[in-house]
């Protein structure tokens, strides 16, 4: 008899272009929402005009448009304990805690075994 062990994906969450929570990802989804923007220069500072080639050269830029996440705003009021530190923290692991807390906030916790409660967690760049 196989003893796999049982998982059940009970919550998810994500900061995502275009869409902060898993909700508002979804809509933009169903609404065929293209999250691609053109990139600034001050975005990239000044490496980018040459690093873009259109050519497709070696270690280059093929466009000018990505998928950037702009308009996520943290609250550190919402993370008692973690200080002022966190305002220095990168902007990944800022969204790592959201993340956490709104999947958190959308399960019931109180008979939780928190022994067994895992997190799967991804950072996905495309092209990959």
């Amino acid at each position: 008899m196989n003893r796999s062990p049982q998982i059940a994906v009970v919550s998810m969450s994500g900061v995502f272009p275009g869409a902060v929570g898993i909700d508002a990802f979804w809509q933009n989804i169903v609404g065929r929402v293209d999250a691609a923007v053109d990139v600034s220069t001050g975005r990239l500072s000044e490496v980018f005009p040459w690093i873009y080639d259109p050519l497709k050269g070696v270690d280059a830029a093929y466009g000018k448009r990505a998928c950037l996440v702009d308009g996520f705003r943290f609250d550190p009021d919402q993370f008692p304990g973690y200080g002022e530190a966190v305002a220095d923290w990168d902007e990944l692991f800022k969204w790592l805690l959201y993340s956490v807390r709104d999947a958190l906030a959308q399960c019931r916790t109180d008979a939780l075994d928190k022994a067994r409660v895992g997190a799967i967690l991804a950072a996905i760049a495309l092209p990959t």
